[in-house]
């Protein structure tokens, strides 16, 4: 199940940043 899960995770992780820098350089 980790295993599973763990890249769905670090995909959300990964647009949370992406959105986070592009509302910063907004």
């Amino acid at each position: 199940v980790y295993n599973y899960f763990y890249p769905l995770k670090d995909e959300i992780n990964l647009s949370m940043l992406w959105c986070g820098l592009v509302v910063g350089f907004a």
